[in-house]
């Protein structure tokens, strides 16, 4: 039997899946935020934002558990390198869910207009980022 998102589902029109290449622990962060959104929210171009958006959100989930376990403050009473890494994660992880129209204000936006949600990053955008 193949790995959960890796074929083994009936196939949705209009929704995206994952890249072969996406580690299977963040495929559950993956079906979460595509399965929150209305099929065709996300297009082919979205593939790449979205894989590092699933990142941010393991990394912010890891650097949570951290902060818990360690505190906010080191044994000096500076601010822990946990808390950096976690303040840091959640500005990645929202200032991605703006660039993926997950925002409320941005699903509104998109049905006032054409009713389809735009590409987010065209062919030479991600040819400068992979």
């Amino acid at each position: 039997m193949g790995e959960r998102g890796r074929g083994t589902r009936h196939k949705t029109p209009g929704r995206l899946y994952p890249p072969e290449y996406l580690e299977t622990e963040l495929i559950v962060f993956w079906d979460r935020v595509v399965d929150s959104v209305r099929p065709g929210h996300f297009v082919e171009s979205d593939v790449f934002i979205l894989t590092v958006y699933c990142r941010a959100l393991y990394a912010n989930q890891k650097y949570f558990a951290l902060l818990k376990k360690h505190g906010p403050v080191d044994h000096e009473e500076k601010v822990s390198v946990y808390s950096k890494l976690f303040n840091f994660s959640q500005k990645s992880v929202s200032d991605l869910s703006s660039k993926l129209r997950l925002a409320p204000v941005n699903r509104s936006q998109i049905s006032q207009t054409s009713g389809k949600a735009p590409a987010i990053l065209d062919e030479t955008d991600r040819e400068g980022l992979l």
